[in-house]
């Protein structure tokens, strides 16, 4: 065994990238705002190269930094800290395999320490796997992105609808013009959001006896030994309204929604957002003819084929300079198996017909590791 050691986190600049494990975005769990803060800075701050050969992971980091990224320069922020410990302390990730009835829990902290301005966790090893070697099962973040926020509910909507809305751009499920429409079962989103908590002892109690294969969300909702206002008007004005109002103001995307209803009585059973991304529009409208095409020329290279700079002409038009549709064509062209013989006749018909990429591309897509899918 060796001797324990501490690493300081690196230091997050505010647009720092980093990847967020789906199987954690998606674990059902409550928390508070400044715990899943603190949690992402930790996955922003972690390193493969960091934990290779270590025995005890555990990284300390000074509490300033943390109140600088949620600009507070004065004042003690002790008292949220701990408890937020105490909860991230408690965290821990379900792994589901419906097909073999199968499933794990791995607790993700095994420590958290305070001490003259320092905060230490220690990270459980069996929890690393499901936190950095994702092997594509992930969304890239920013780091900032968790600190805009106000409510912990705007938060984890945020990240679940924006993993969905960049599968599908990234594989191409659904055309780069139009926006990507994630459902939501009303009562798995609930648990999704931390409205329901697994935690609970009456959750926990039904999970235990029930088998994942026949598992319903609206039942263990009603085991838990916590109150918990599921009406409709409640969740819609209290929860969805106030974080889509937040992550339109604050992130790339525009999230509208719709309730789904079943029944004669209307009973709520999901929810539809349709997410779009702004950046999309800014494209569309200020992508200049000279850079469309560049891009085009480089693509096309980058994906095995020399064209000309008339054939790429030809591609834009066919896209009114669309360079999300292009980017869609090219991409679906690149995980195309084989060579293909005349490779801007097909990325001309995959514009006009708005190819949808096919399962093996998808499979291709995601072994690439470039892009990230939502675990389910």
């Amino acid at each position: 065994m060796q001797e324990e050691m501490f690493y300081p986190l690196n230091h997050i600049e505010g647009c720092s990238v980093f990847a967020k494990s789906n199987m954690v975005i998606r674990s059902r769990f409550s928390s508070s705002l400044l715990a899943e803060q603190v949690f992402n800075y930790i996955c922003a701050s972690l390193k493969e190269s960091d934990i290779e050969g270590r025995d005890n992971l555990a990284f300390c980091f000074p509490v300033s930094e943390i109140k600088k990224l949620l600009g507070k320069n004065s004042g003690s922020i002790y008292n949220r800290l701990k408890d937020a410990a105490m909860e991230i302390g408690s965290r821990y990730i379900m792994c589901e395999d419906t097909q073999n009835d199968s499933f794990v829990y791995v607790n993700i902290i095994s420590k958290a320490e305070y001490n003259n301005g320092q905060i230490k966790f220690c990270l459980n090893r069996d929890a690393i796997p499901y936190i950095l070697y994702l092997k594509g099962n992930f969304t890239k973040l920013t780091a900032r992105d968790s600190f805009l926020f106000s409510s912990f509910y705007s938060l984890r909507l945020y990240e679940i609808l924006w993993s969905a809305y960049k599968q599908e751009r990234a594989y191409q499920k659904s055309p780069f013009h139009k926006p990507v429409f994630v459902f939501c079962d009303y009562a798995r989103l609930l648990f999704d959001l931390g409205v329901a908590d697994t935690s609970d002892i009456g959750v926990r109690d039904y999970f235990k006896k029930t088998r994942i294969s026949d598992v319903n969300y609206e039942e263990a909702a009603k085991r838990s030994y916590k109150p918990i206002d599921s009406s409709w008007t409640n969740v819609r004005d209290r929860i969805i309204k106030r974080a889509i109002t937040e992550i339109n103001e604050k992130t790339e995307l525009n999230v509208s929604f719709e309730p789904k209803r079943t029944g004669k009585g209307g009973k709520i059973t999901g929810i539809v957002f349709s997410c779009e991304g702004k950046d999309e529009a800014k494209t569309k409208a200020s992508s200049s003819e000279p850079d469309i095409l560049l891009k085009i020329l480089a693509d096309m290279l980058e994906a095995g084929y020399e064209i000309t700079l008339g054939d790429a002409k030809k591609i834009a038009a066919a896209a009114d300079n669309d360079s999300y549709r292009i980017y869609a064509a090219i991409n679906i062209l690149k995980s195309s198996a084989g060579h293909i013989n005349d490779p801007v006749s097909y990325v001309l018909s995959a514009v006009k017909e708005e190819y949808i990429a096919s399962k093996p591309q998808l499979q291709r897509l995601r072994e690439s590791g470039e892009f990230s899918m939502p675990c389910v």
